[in-house]
């Protein structure tokens, strides 16, 4: 159900959108509304579109894809957990480089001219510039970034900024950015700060958000993906 307390800036309006089947490893949301889906698993990719049909790419050269991040230019960034490794690919998903990183990396942000990414061995968010930004972090946690700011989600939510001490502003559940405001999914409610409760009632476990906020994804929990504006 719709909480009476939606905002303004949370639509009630339900798209069509033509998900796999099958687990998902990662989700992100481009600008422009296309889902990106990293399967669980197996080296696939797929891009789902606003009212079109996806495409599914496969990543022949990754062995454990274990994190996805979107570069702003319609290119891919991949995590492979066992061979320690971020590979780029271009809009075409076409590989570009590949990265060699200390630890195993899990879900992967971009922050400017460097990589966030979470080593899942010893539980701590990493720069590719060598810089430690956040410790006691879920394996299987997510990472956003948007304007100089990431958010570590998973076991709770907690702001990072480099070169300061992480914030924590939930103790529990997970989120992610949309825009200049903090989303976060807590006991079955999606609430943004600052602001309001946006959804009651959420049976999925997980949420992801375009850079703007604009398209908002609800997933995970073994319950296909929900789009909301």
């Amino acid at each position: 159900m719709w909480s009476p307390a939606v905002s303004p800036w949370f639509a009630s309006l339900l798209l069509a959108y033509s998900f796999p089947p099958g687990t998902y490893t990662d989700l992100e949301v481009a600008r422009d509304g296309t889902v990106w889906i990293l399967m669980e698993g197996r080296p696939e990719l797929y891009a789902v579109p606003r009212g079109g049909e996806p495409t599914r790419y496969f990543l022949d050269d990754l062995s454990r894809p274990s994190g996805l991040a979107l570069d702003g230019a319609g290119g891919v960034l991949v995590s492979d957990a066992s061979r320690n490794t971020i590979t780029a690919y271009d809009r075409f998903i076409r590989r570009v480089s590949s990265l060699d990183v200390s630890g195993s990396p899990g879900d992967l942000a971009l922050s400017g001219m460097s990589i966030w990414y979470i080593d899942i061995d010893r539980r701590v968010v990493l720069s590719t510039t060598g810089v430690v930004l956040a410790r006691d972090a879920p394996a299987s946690g997510s990472l956003s970034h948007h304007r100089g700011t990431g958010l570590l989600a998973g076991d709770g939510v907690r702001r990072i900024t480099e070169g300061m001490e992480p914030v924590t502003l939930s103790t529990t559940g997970t989120g992610c950015l949309a825009g200049d405001r903090v989303l976060v999914l807590r006991d079955s409610v999606l609430f943004q700060i600052p602001g309001d409760t946006l959804l009651t009632s959420v049976a999925h476990t997980r949420v992801a958000s375009s850079p703007g906020g604009g398209t908002v994804v609800l997933w995970g929990g073994g319950r296909m993906p929900v789009v909301l504006e």
